[in-house]
């Protein structure tokens, strides 16, 4: 293998040298123009080429240490050959495809059947019905687009569509699981959540209910000793339904009141309100519910209450095993839908519903129909509540 560079006027008598010095065989590694030393001061050069050629033999293999600076020299050092370059081919960063995914080619048709269906669920009366009443955009989006993907074999009975929605929730994660208390199963049930819920008029209304059971014994218990007269109104619901009541400042009268109910189906705890932001009165009050054998933590919040507020306070909950929801206030609010974006979201059962009704009537067990109505009805909440299109729908609404 031999390499030259060669210096001529014109490119015919630089190929011309070429042949004549390395053969016809020669390959031509690289020609440019440039100007012949001479003239004055830089000036009046003789315009020419410059070619390197190589010939004698086959093309030695590229060096990997190849540099562009070795180019520009000409002759690389140790090789005697000038270095070739190309471009590498960008690497793809979406593996498995040739273009990116945001450029992949998508059938009109596909991409105007999805947009159909997105307009389709947000124009329907289901969608708009369950936005009025608080449920979040993408629970309602989905229930919307279940209820159309069937809506074409359902009757235009409420009931049907109550039936329906009931299982689309239970399919997204919404469950129940009704406080049943028996004879000689000794629960102990505490019932915590922030301040204002209700939660001794809560469990009020469960001892109410399970008191007239004649085979089983319920007692109530507090631990709120800050609110003012808080245990005063739990010893005067305890007198009107007739159980007994302890109310519990530490740990030792807490095992006390424990010990004289060790023999009662159902002991309902009451515990002081939980401010998410004051970490202190939250560790003590674990301290004392932890020590509890067996104990039930359910979770009372407010229908109306804002799901972010529900999910920073079940955060500071860490050390309490909270099992269930149940819900106050359903008939204080026109926006249930908080009720299922909060069960959704935490992934646990409703046990119970709550409203201002005196008494045991205030109470209802959870069952999915009810949350189904509770977030589509627009005429108010409760058992009687319904899931049905508006009376005055399109035809193109009631699908």
């Amino acid at each position: 293998m031999q390499i030259k560079r060669f210096e001529a006027r014109t490119m015919t008598e630089a190929l011309k040298l070429v042949k004549d010095e390395l053969g016809p065989e020669a390959v031509i590694l690289s020609a440019c123009n440039r100007r012949s030393a001479g003239g004055v001061l830089g000036c009046f050069k003789k315009p020419g080429v410059e070619v390197t050629a190589a010939g004698g033999g086959p093309l030695p293999p590229l060096h990997p240490l190849t540099t562009a600076k070795d180019c520009r020299g000409g002759e690389l050092e140790g090789l005697g050959y000038p270095a070739a370059t190309r471009r590498l081919p960008r690497p793809n960063r979406f593996p498995g495809s040739a273009l990116p995914q945001s450029r992949m080619p998508v059938k009109r048709s596909e991409a105007e059947g999805g947009n159909r269906a997105v307009d389709r669920a947000a124009e329907h009366w289901l969608y708009r019905r369950l936005i009025s009443r608080g449920v979040e955009e993408k629970y309602a989006r989905q229930m919307t687009t279940d209820f159309l993907r069937h809506a074409n074999g359902l009757a235009d009975d409420p009931a049907v569509h109550r039936s329906r929605i009931a299982g689309i929730i239970t399919q997204m994660g919404a469950s129940v699981k009704p406080l049943a208390i028996e004879n000689g199963q000794q629960r102990r049930v505490a019932l915590i959540g922030p301040s204002g819920v209700g939660k001794t008029t809560a469990a009020a209304k469960l001892a109410a209910l399970h008191a007239l059971d004649p085979d089983l014994e319920v007692a109530l218990l507090s631990l709120d000793n800050y609110r003012v007269a808080a245990s005063d109104q739990l010893r005067v619901y305890a007198d009107i339904i007739g159980v007994p009541a302890a109310v519990v400042a530490d740990q030792a009268q807490l095992d006390e009141a424990l010990e004289k109910f060790c023999r009662h189906d159902l002991v309902l705890i009451d515990t002081p309100g939980i401010n998410p932001r004051d970490a202190a009165p939250i560790r003590k009050l674990t301290g004392m519910l932890e020590k509890i054998e067996g104990l039930e933590v359910h979770l009372l919040l407010s229908a109306a209450a804002r799901m972010c507020d529900c999910v920073d306070l079940f955060d500071q909950l860490t050390g309490l095993p909270v099992e269930r929801l149940m819900f106050s206030k359903i008939d204080e609010t026109n926006a249930c839908g908080s009720l299922l974006n909060i069960a959704l979201r935490l992934g646990l059962p409703v046990a119970c519903l709550f409203d201002g009704t005196t008494g045991p009537d205030g109470l209802k067990d959870a069952d999915l129909e009810t949350l189904a109505a509770l977030v589509t009805d627009t005429n108010g909440a409760g058992s009687g509540a319904t899931a049905a299109p508006p009376a005055a729908a399109a035809p193109g609404d009631r699908e």
